[in-house]
């Protein structure tokens, strides 16, 4: 088959074009990751074309024959690029080492000594001048030039299938960029097919070079090619602790994470998100959703937060542009911002215990202190010491208070360690520390649970002196003490719970809630610390504390969401 030598230059012209055209834009993205081989690949092809074409514009045999050699320069530069970029493109930079690069020369020197120096005619059993050829020669191949034909397609075979590799496992957002970019790679060894077996007298490459010229114009101006980093956004976005979902300007999503497929199983049930509406996604999130609609309306950078299954998170939603500054899509990264939640709300208790102790110094301490300086004045003014007495006495107050304040700082600190312990024996413990002559103590029954034991025996400590305290105020000839007793509340299989029920006073009804607050004390001598160290102690250990009436009339005292450990020894 010999078409008419002047399309065939024609061919060769447009393939060098548009070779080098595309080269250039290439090359002016040089920075990004691939780019550089990608352009070693292309300016090979450039190189191949441009020999056949000069050698088919010549008039001189010799200098065709020379051309003729010289383009295998471009030949052995295209395969050994087009390796190293698919090694980059796929994620495998780490083997793009010196010794790989060494490794993939050792084909090229070879191929250029054989072709222009040729000993024994080992790369061509002939080349002689040939007018009727396009190119104004023609060749018979030996054995060294089949050897390098059989490790250039072995070459665009390696790279045809790490790039199928990439595509099998490749999101959405990709697949259209690798397939295209698949036949450009392709498209060049498919086209020498023909001149390889004789089909035609031409080299029908420079074909493949527009078809992949084509391509490669297709990946880089309609899926990014060079804009993007597939492999790159594996190893970022892959290994990213934050939930990201990425949105393209249908609201379809087209790409995210296995963070953000965790998170939107859990918020709705869903498992195949690429190609979806965010709008599905995020209706069940009415602060998520009218975050999308705000950066939808508005194409400004918005943040909002919300909470979910007891945990709380931060999203943040972007504009996505391309490198030319056309709007793409939308970003969404959501954080789990728990941990930073529950510190706000430490800090925050933190500076609310702060005033408590500010207004106790101001307040409660400053009171006892102007008493004790009135009878120190008194006593001095009238001699009698007696009044000293009295000193002492607002002194003691001024100490308990002081013990108090101290108690509920170290108490509101998180229990990071708890073990397991028995209620009754740490019930006998605490109530062996409390004066307890006027109260009898009965142990209704007993659990195991998970505590911080020193703290459960302050906590039980102080509810056995605030019923002594309070309770002693209801004492009449025929009562002599008071009855405490300790009991368990059953709530399931991993929570329980106890109280402390007396049969004193009681707690009027309008006061329950007012009770375990700091400086609350109906008691003439009391801190009114002890039942806010108590709940303090509570909110340590995650458990609710609150107050009712007990059976008999007087207070009842319960702490719930206590961890059973029905499984330990007391």
């Amino acid at each position: 088959m010999v078409p008419d030598a002047a399309y065939v230059k024609v061919l060769y012209a447009v393939s060098t074009s548009l070779t080098v055209v595309l080269g250039w834009v290439v090359w002016k993205h040089r920075e990004k990751s691939g780019a550089v081989p990608l352009f070693g690949s292309i300016a090979g092809a450039a190189w191949w074309s441009a020999g056949l074409f000069l050698s088919s514009v010549v008039s001189d045999p010799d200098l065709s024959i020379l051309l003729g050699r010289f383009y295998f320069v471009g030949v052995v530069t295209m395969v050994a690029s087009i390796a190293l970029f698919a090694l980059e493109y796929t994620g495998r930079e780490h083997l793009v080492t010196r010794r790989t690069v060494a490794l993939l020369s050792i084909h090229p020197v070879a191929v250029v000594f054989l072709a222009f120096v040729n000993p024994g005619n080992v790369f061509y059993a002939s080349i002689v001048a040939d007018p009727s050829a396009v190119t104004g020669f023609s060749v018979e191949r030996a054995i060294g030039f089949w050897i390098h034909v059989a490790y250039s397609y072995g070459v665009t075979l390696f790279v045809a299938v790490l790039v199928f590799e990439m595509l099998y496992r490749s999101r959405a957002l990709y697949r259209g960029q690798i397939v295209v970019l698949a036949a450009a790679v392709l498209s060049p060894a498919a086209a020498n097919l023909p001149t390889l077996l004789n089909v035609v007298s031409f080299d029908t490459t420079p074909i493949g070079f527009v078809a992949s010229n084509a391509l490669f114009t297709l990946a880089i101006t309609r899926y990014r090619l060079i804009d993007l980093a597939p492999i790159a956004r594996d190893r970022v976005l892959d290994t990213v602790e934050d939930a990201v979902y990425v949105v393209d300007r249908d609201h379809r999503i087209v790409d995210v994470n296995p963070s953000a497929r965790e998170l939107a199983e859990r918020t709705s049930g869903a498992d195949e998100l690429v190609g979806r509406d965010i709008s599905d996604l995020l209706s069940p999130l009415p602060e998520a959703y009218e975050l999308y609609r705000d950066i939808v309306e508005t194409g400004e950078e918005q943040t909002t937060e919300f909470p979910l299954d007891g945990r709380h998170y931060d999203i943040e939603a972007t504009t996505i542009d391309d490198s030319r500054g056309s709007h793409v899509g939308w970003l969404f990264l959501v954080r789990d911002i728990t941990v930073r939640k529950r510190r706000e709300q430490e800090l925050k208790r933190r500076n609310e215990q702060l005033n408590e102790f500010a207004s106790v110094v101001s307040h409660d301490l400053r009171n006892p202190l102007n008493v004790a300086d009135g009878y120190v004045d008194l006593a001095r003014t009238t001699g009698d010491v007696s009044h000293l007495e009295e000193v002492d006495a607002t002194l003691d107050r001024m100490e308990a208070i002081i013990d108090d304040v101290l108690a509920l700082a170290r108490e509101g600190e998180g229990v990071t360690d708890p073990t397991p312990v028995g209620l009754q024996s740490v019930a006998e413990a605490a109530w062996g520390n409390v004066d307890t002559a006027d109260g009898t103590l009965r142990i209704v029954d007993d659990v195991t649970i998970s505590a911080d034991r020193d703290r459960l025996a302050r906590l039980l400590e102080n509810l056995f002196r605030n019923s002594i305290e309070h309770g002693l105020s209801d004492l009449s000839d025929e009562k002599q003490f008071v009855g405490i007793e300790v009991g368990t509340l059953g709530e399931s299989s991993r929570t329980t719970g106890f109280y402390v029920a007396d049969d004193g006073p009681g707690i009027p009804e309008s006061k329950l809630d007012q009770v375990f607050e700091s400086g609350y004390t109906t008691a003439e001598d009391g801190t009114g610390f002890g039942l806010a160290i108590v709940k303090q102690i509570a909110d340590a250990h995650g458990w609710n504390c609150s107050a009712t009436e007990s059976d008999r009339g007087g207070a009842r005292i319960e702490i719930r969401g206590v961890t059973a450990r029905l499984d330990e020894q007391n």
